[in-house]
């Protein structure tokens, strides 16, 4: 059986070839009529454009802006925490303090990175939106970037923290404690 005719079209050139059967559909069918070049512009017509063409994801940066309150607030719990004291204003004063919420405020201008793209859906076929955010800092960097300038900053109260600490916790387990 023959395949279905096909007009004469001057602007493709014309007929070179007789329509191949190596595959299937329309691709194949017109295939042997076409150069390479048009078949590849028809495909690009179909698929939705020039692959150059395609949009790049969209990337945007969230930064979320801490006060001076809420920074002061996280170094005070990791004080509290690991050198069994709170920050004083001569604390907040000294060159390590300064040094430090700087250093805080630069990791959290950093922000958080989103990206949109389109991708097709396995299951229903259907194009969506996705946005990947990526955190460029984390909670656990800030803490560690806290607890070390706490530790260099006072290491006499990370000693006397440490003692008691341990004085604690033997008197617990001798039986001294509930």
């Amino acid at each position: 059986m023959a395949g279905p005719k096909i007009p004469f079209k001057p602007e493709f050139g014309g007929f070179t070839e007789k329509p191949t059967n190596t595959g299937s559909g329309l691709y194949s069918l017109i295939g042997g009529l076409l150069d390479a070049d048009e078949l590849a512009y028809i495909r690009s017509l179909a698929v939705g454009g020039d692959e150059s063409k395609k949009p790049k994801p969209d990337l945007s940066r969230s930064v979320y802006q801490y006060t001076p309150e809420q920074i002061d607030n996280d170094i005070n719990n990791v004080a509290k925490k690991v050198l069994g004291r709170e920050i004083v204003d001569a604390d907040r004063e000294a060159e390590w303090y300064q040094d430090l919420t700087k250093g805080l405020n630069k990791m959290f201008s950093k922000g958080t990175i989103s990206e949109t793209k389109l991708v097709r859906n396995k299951k229903t076929g259907k194009l969506e939106q996705v946005t990947t955010q990526i955190p460029q800092f984390t909670t656990e960097q800030k803490t560690a970037a806290i607890t070390e300038a706490v530790t260099e900053a006072d290491p006499e109260a990370l000693e006397r923290k440490r003692r008691l600490d341990f004085a604690g916790w033997m008197i617990g387990k001798m039986g001294g404690g509930q």
